[in-house]
């Protein structure tokens, strides 16, 4: 992803450039070496996604919202199952991306399962949304569901329709291009077209490590992205996180 926008607004606060750089980047400078050797090109998989955002009523309630989640995760029955569920959480704050092959798939599971789960977590959350999108791309690295990994959670708004178009396209070639050469980076996701808003782009990054986040902020493939994206975004939110990828159907 990028982080280069005039301003980035982060926790309802917008600041400036210098200071983002400072917290999601920390430096460029520290020139780190390859984890490891390039591998196969592979193209995103897309789907649709839905986006479940929730506030724990207070931090101590977050274990027990990812162990509810965990637990739906297992208990959905097969023909109803996401192909994929990344949970990612930081603060107060969770967020469940659900992916399917189609809409039609994702309609049945709204029909009889998604009740179950917002019924589950009310006594534990403040507030919960969902946002449905009809375009969810996916790429990841196998891993299993109950290791803990590091990445960010972006949100990137462009100017118009047909510039939130070309942010998707940018981002789905940059990070195509970054499975091949980072063994660290476990997934990436792509959420666009949102009814709420299609001039913006929703975007999970994990890695195994900090140092493999370090590797790919310092890469010359990282800065070949932004050469596409900075002119598209006009507005940003990015909040480092932590994250599991309970259901993964590469």
């Amino acid at each position: 992803f990028s982080i280069m926008a005039t301003n980035i607004n982060i926790n309802k606060s917008v600041v400036p450039l210098q200071a983002i750089l400072s917290f999601c980047l920390f430096s460029r400078a520290l020139s780190l070496s390859s984890p490891g050797s390039t591998m196969a090109a592979r193209s995103m998989t897309r789907g649709v996604g839905l986006y479940h955002k929730l506030i724990a009523k207070d931090s101590s309630a977050v274990p027990s919202i990812l162990q509810t989640i965990e637990q739906h995760c297992t208990d959905t029955a097969a023909e109803e199952s996401p192909r994929r569920s990344t949970v990612v959480w930081g603060g107060r704050t969770v967020v469940l991306v659900e992916e399917w092959a189609s809409a039609k798939e994702y309609t049945n599971y709204e029909k009889t399962s998604s009740t179950t789960l917002t019924s589950s977590l009310g006594p534990l959350v403040q507030s919960q949304s969902k946002e449905y999108f009809p375009e969810a791309l996916h790429i990841s690295n196998t891993i299993h569901s109950t290791v803990e990994t590091v990445g960010i959670l972006v949100r990137q708004k462009t100017s118009g329709t047909a510039n939130g178009g070309k942010l998707r396209d940018a981002q789905r070639e940059a990070y195509e291009r970054q499975m091949t050469k980072e063994p660290g980076c476990t997934g990436c996701i792509i959420l666009a077209g949102s009814s709420e808003d299609d001039t913006q782009v929703r975007i999970i990054e994990l890695w195994k490590t900090m140092e493999d986040f370090y590797y790919h902020e310092s890469s010359d493939w990282h800065a070949l992205g932004e050469e596409k994206v900075v002119p598209l975004v006009i507005d940003m939110d990015c909040d480092f996180i932590r994250g599991r990828q309970l259901c993964q159907d590469n």
